[in-house]
């Protein structure tokens, strides 16, 4: 967003834009973890002691992509919203 651009838009619309690259940026990491989680999970034998912690490690990533979808949601609401009052 360029600078004319961004000052148009409401400190909400911007708030919720931050929000949503922060959730892609989230996104983007927690795939690298899970890749190499379920990596991990593939390759460590079930009796490792490693094994168990690479499936916590799995579990978790999922947990923080629902997050990351969540917040992603909730800034696409947001400017919705934003771009609705603005019209009125």
């Amino acid at each position: 967003m360029n600078a004319p651009q961004q000052s148009q838009n409401s400190p909400a619309a911007t708030n919720a834009a931050r929000v949503g690259k922060i959730a892609h940026d989230f996104n983007n990491i927690l795939t690298l973890v899970l890749g190499y989680g379920e990596k991990l999970v593939k390759v460590l034998p079930q009796d490792h002691p490693g094994h168990e912690f690479a499936r916590e490690i799995c579990r978790a990533a999922r947990q923080g992509e629902q997050l990351s979808l969540e917040l992603g949601s909730l800034a696409q609401s947001a400017r919705a919203e934003g771009a609705n009052s603005k019209q009125r």
